[in-house]
């Protein structure tokens, strides 16, 4: 078995030969001639003079910094082509988020409410509950009625045989 890579043959990957390297003057820096420097706060932003990137992993409110802090001292992103138009859609994107925040507040306590008005329903409703429960507790059953009925006739039974003597 031979290497096919080493044989050169098409179809399979290229060696890295001496060829594919770069001048060492230029080795390492951007396609204009700057050097690489990454930027990740507006402390590292003081000491650039030169073009720079801003660092993947800031956020969109210290990539807003970084952008304004920029124009101002005017030095050149280079990971943002447009820093005008990206500043317009990050500040919209900022506002339009914080327009979904705020609706999304108002309908949380909007529910918080509702939930709210309808546990004291239901306490109104129980306490009305418990108050007819005591007032029939009070209430005599049909049975205790019934005896008490045949009690009352029995008096007036007397009193009538009571009179007749």
């Amino acid at each position: 078995m031979h290497s096919k890579m080493r044989l050169k043959l098409r179809s399979y990957r290229k060696l890295p030969s001496p060829g594919y390297r770069s001048p060492t003057e230029v080795r390492g820096l951007t396609k204009e001639g700057h050097t690489h420097i990454v930027v990740k706060n507006l402390k590292d932003l003081e000491s650039v003079e030169t073009p720079f990137f801003i660092g993947s992993n800031v956020g969109q409110k210290k990539r807003l910094e970084l952008i304004k802090k920029a124009q101002s001292k005017k030095i050149e992103i280079l990971n943002i082509k447009n820093p005008e138009e990206y500043v317009k859609k990050i500040e919209e994107h900022i506002k339009n988020k914080k327009e979904v925040t705020k609706k999304r507040l108002e309908k949380k306590q909007k529910k918080e409410k509702a939930k709210k008005e309808a546990e004291e329903k239901s306490k109104k409703d129980k306490t009305k509950e418990n108050k007819s429960k005591e007032n029939k507790s009070k209430e005599k059953s049909p049975e205790e009625k019934s005896k008490e009925i045949q009690k009352i006739q029995e008096k007036e039974k007397k009193k009538v045989l009571e009179k007749k003597e």
